[in-house]
C-alpha cells in the first residue's frame, strides 16, 4: 500500500519513488500487450487473405466424386470397344495375309543390276520445303554411285575407254553410255571444268535459243535447271538436277532428270525423259585426274504413257514403215550418235578446261 505524506497544510504531497516505478512498470505492460495483439491481428489479416485467395470447388465433394466415377466409367466403355476393334483388325490382317500367300506372288531378291528408286516427283510447297527435296534427290543418287557403276566393264588401268550400248523392251528404248579417260589437270581444275561443262553441254551441241533456264540455285553445289533436249525438230522438255560432291581425293557430279514438277508444270502432251548421269573424278596426282562417266537416258514420254517408237524415230527425219523398222533404224544410228556426242562433249570439255586454266584461280563457279 502506498503510503501518502502530508504537510503542516494539510495538502497531499507527490507520491515517493517506489510509487513512480509500479507506475512505469503497469503502463509498460500495457504496451507490450498491446503490440502483442496489432502483431496478432496482423498475422490475422495475412491467412485471411491467404485463404482468400485459395479457389474453392463449385461443386460439393458429392457430386464431384460422381462425375469421376462416370467419366471413369466413360473410359471403361472405351476400352472395351477399342479392344474388340483390335481383335477384329487382327483376324482380318490374318485373312488378307492369308489371301496375299494364295496368290504366290514373284519372288524378288536383291539385285545390284535393278534400280532401288522410283521416279522423281517433286510436289509443291515452300522454298525450304522443296529445297529438301532437291538436296535429297541428288543425294540419293550420289549414294549410288558406286552400285550403278559397280557392274560396269570400267579398264582396270587408265586407259581411255568408250562404250555405247542400246537396249530393247520391245519398242521401248533405253541408251547407255560410259567412258573413261585421263585429264593431265589437277582435280580441282576438272572439277570446276565438268562441272560447267556438264550444264552447257545441251546448248553447245544444239544451238538452240535459250535451251536453258536456272529454276534455282539450291546451293553452291546443287542447282535445278530446265533443259530441251531434242533435236531440233522436237522440244524434249528436261527438268535437271544437277549435283556435286567432293571427297579427298575425289568429286563425284551427278545429274538427274526431275519427271514431274508441281511448281512447274508443263502440257500433258510435252514430250519427257528419264536421265540419270555420273562424273567420278579421281586424284591420280596433282597434275593428273582419271574421269569415269556413266549416263542413262530413257524412252521419251508423255502424261499418257511412252511415245511411240515410230514418231521418236521421226525427230530425226526418217520415216519408218512399221516398228520393226523404226526398231532397225535406232539399232543401226543411234549409237553412232552418242559416240559422237560423246566426242563433242570432249572437245567442249578441253576448251572449258583451257579457260579455266588460263584464268584467275579466284573464277571459280
Amino acid at each position: 500500500m502506498v503510503m501518502m505524506r502530508t504537510d503542516d497544510n494539510g495538502l497531499v504531497a507527490k507520491p515517493d519513488a517506489a510509487a513512480a516505478l509500479v507506475v512505469h512498470q503497469f503502463k509498460s505492460k500495457r504496451l507490450r500487450e498491446i503490440e502483442y495483439l496489432k502483431k496478432h491481428i496482423y498475422d490475422l489479416q495475412a491467412r485471411v487473405r491467404k485463404t482468400k485467395r485459395v479457389r474453392v470447388t463449385l461443386l460439393p465433394w458429392e457430386e464431384v466424386a460422381k462425375a469421376l466415377a462416370d467419366d471413369t466409367l466413360d473410359k471403361v466403355r472405351e476400352n472395351r470397344s477399342l479392344k474388340r476393334e483390335l481383335t477384329h483388325n487382327k483376324r482380318l490382317a490374318r485373312l488378307l495375309q492369308d489371301w496375299i500367300l494364295s496368290q504366290s506372288p514373284q519372288t524378288r531378291q536383291p539385285n545390284i543390276h535393278l534400280e532401288s528408286w522410283r521416279h522423281s516427283h517433286i510436289f509443291q510447297g515452300d522454298e525450304a520445303t522443296r529445297k529438301v527435296g532437291y538436296e535429297w534427290l541428288v543425294a540419293q543418287l550420289y549414294h549410288n554411285t558406286e552400285r550403278a557403276l559397280m557392274p560396269l566393264a570400267f579398264p582396270h588401268g587408265n586407259e581411255y575407254y568408250l562404250e555405247t550400248d542400246i537396249a530393247f523392251d520391245g519398242p521401248i528404248i533405253s541408251l547407255t553410255q560410259q567412258m573413261q579417260v585421263v585429264l593431265p589437270y589437277s582435280l580441282d581444275d576438272v572439277s570446276r571444268a565438268v562441272w560447267i561443262a556438264a550444264q552447257t553441254f545441251i546448248h553447245y551441241i544444239q544451238r538452240k535459243p535459250d535451251p536453258l533456264a536456272k529454276l534455282l540455285q539450291v546451293n553452291r553445289d546443287v542447282e535445278y535447271v530446265q533443259e530441251d533436249m531434242g533435236p531440233s525438230a522436237k522440244r524434249i522438255d528436261s527438268k535437271l538436277l544437277y549435283g556435286r560432291f567432293h571427297e579427298p581425293n575425289r568429286t563425284a557430279i551427278v545429274t538427274r532428270a526431275v519427271r514431274t514438277d508441281d511448281a512447274y508444270p508443263i502440257d500433258p502432251s510435252t514430250w519427257t525423259t528419264d536421265m540419270k548421269q555420273w562424273f567420278v573424278l579421281d586424284k591420280i596426282d596433282d597434275q593428273s585426274t582419271r574421269c569415269r562417266f556413266y549416263d542413262y537416258l530413257g524412252h521419251p514420254s508423255t502424261a499418257s504413257g511412252y511415245v511411240p517408237i515410230q514418231d521418236v524415230v521421226r525427230m530425226y527425219r526418217y520415216e519408218p514403215v512399221s516398228d520393226a523398222d523404226a526398231i532397225a533404224y535406232c539399232r543401226n544410228r543411234f549409237p553412232h550418235h552418242q559416240r559422237r556426242e560423246r566426242a563433242m562433249f570432249a572437245i567442249h570439255l578441253q576448251r572449258v578446261l583451257d579457260k579455266i586454266t588460263s584464268s584467275t584461280p579466284s573464277a571459280s563457279p
